[in-house]
């Protein structure tokens, strides 16, 4: 027999931490995009902005598939291993590249708080 009670319970506990975990990751983001901003005026260097990309996605790709988001694990997974293979040449064109995972992190973000909003 099916304890549907505690499988609602369980339920509304992922729900209400996907929601969490959303909210987390874009508050996030906007303190990396301030960093960004440093780094264009040239008060970060290659080093420290590739640093701060890389611990945000690791910190997504860690939690995403827990709390059930997927595409934002599988975007946060291949930013987070193409940041590890460059971690020793923070170059610019590296620097953009982590930029545009960014931008699809970011559409894929919304759409998770859209539908976590939704339920």
């Amino acid at each position: 027999m099916v304890d549907t009670s505690r499988e609602q319970r369980m339920q509304a506990i992922i729900i209400q931490a996907r929601r969490m975990f959303v909210q987390d990751a874009l508050e996030r983001e906007a303190a990396l995009r301030a960093d960004i901003v440093l780094w264009n005026r040239q008060q970060l260097s290659n080093q420290q902005i590739g640093e701060h990309m890389y611990l945000y996605v690791h910190t997504l790709k860690g939690i995403a598939q827990t709390v059930g988001c997927d595409q934002v694990h599988q975007l946060s997974e291949a930013a987070d291993s193409y940041s590890i293979r460059h971690q020793n040449d923070w170059t610019e064109e590296v620097i953009q590249e982590l930029h545009q995972y960014l931008d699809q992190l970011h559409i894929e973000l919304q759409r998770e708080l859209g539908r976590a909003e939704a339920l």
